[in-house]
């Protein structure tokens, strides 16, 4: 259970910082809203200070809280800056009719992904090594950073009003939102979901290198995280939906196909 070097865990800051950077750089060029951008870039840092690694590889729910936070909170509040762009008529034109294939395998990998992330036995094996938790933190933040480039696509097609790109965005929608309630569900309903696993490394120790106000019971500290995926999966579903609630809002009519989901 030993931490990373202190040379190590800088420079792991120092490379989500970077990623931050960058990311506020390409927005103020493209004109993206400021706030979403600014907040997905605050979220996305908390959840990768590697300091906080020290805390969540002996908690399930600051575990699932960070898992939260990295791979789909800040992606979608990223998403949520680019809904507002406009794209020209010759990008609308050059996905109307398609969509990569590249696109439905980022989706795959990305829900794939959001269940490993949480399985007991893997949850326990990192725990032990946090380079490996480390390696695995940085997996679900760049498959989180390239559902942006997935957005981009069927955002075009949304825009030249064809269906499939509603279909698309419904998919874009079930892979962020699906493994966040599927594992709510999961960890609420199977109380004894973790205990196994934590049973070997004993997991009042594993709490006692928590703050005393951060260390709960097993069972409480899986409810917790069960609770905090179904909060933030419906919270996922209703943020997809904001950039239409904005147009509403602004007069434009929730009948129109360019501005509602198909039935």
């Amino acid at each position: 259970m030993m931490n990373l070097p202190l040379g190590l865990m800088l420079l792991d800051l120092f490379a989500s910082c970077l990623v931050v950077a960058v990311l506020l750089r390409l927005s103020n060029r493209g004109g993206l809203a400021r706030g979403p951008m600014l907040l997905g870039s605050i979220v996305f840092l908390l959840g990768m200070l590697p300091w906080g690694d020290q805390l969540a590889r002996f908690s399930i729910w600051l575990h699932s809280l960070q898992s939260v936070a990295i791979h789909h909170l800040a992606p979608m509040l990223w998403m949520l800056a680019l809904a507002g762009t406009e794209r020209s008529e010759g990008e609308r034109r050059s996905t109307r009719n398609r969509i990569p294939a590249s696109a439905i395998v980022m989706l795959l990998v990305f829900a794939l992904l959001s269940w490993v992330w949480m399985l007991p036995s893997l949850h326990t094996s990192l725990m032990h090594d946090a380079g490996l938790y480390m390696l695995m933190r940085w997996a679900m933040a760049l498959s989180g950073l390239a559902m942006l480039t997935v957005f981009r696509k069927p955002k075009a097609v949304w825009q030249g009003e064809n269906p499939a790109g509603y279909r698309f965005g419904r998919w874009i929608n079930l892979s962020m939102s699906g493994p966040m309630l599927a594992w709510g569900v999961v960890m609420l309903a199977a109380p004894g979901l973790y205990s196994e696993a934590h049973m070997s490394t004993d997991h009042a120790m594993m709490m006692a290198a928590l703050p005393e106000f951060l260390s709960l019971p097993i069972a409480l500290d899986q409810r917790l995280g069960g609770v905090i995926f179904l909060l933030f999966g419906l919270g996922c579903l209703a943020m997809a939906y904001l950039p239409l609630l904005a147009r509403v809002a602004e007069g434009v009519s929730p009948k129109r196909r360019r501005y509602s989901w198909p039935k």
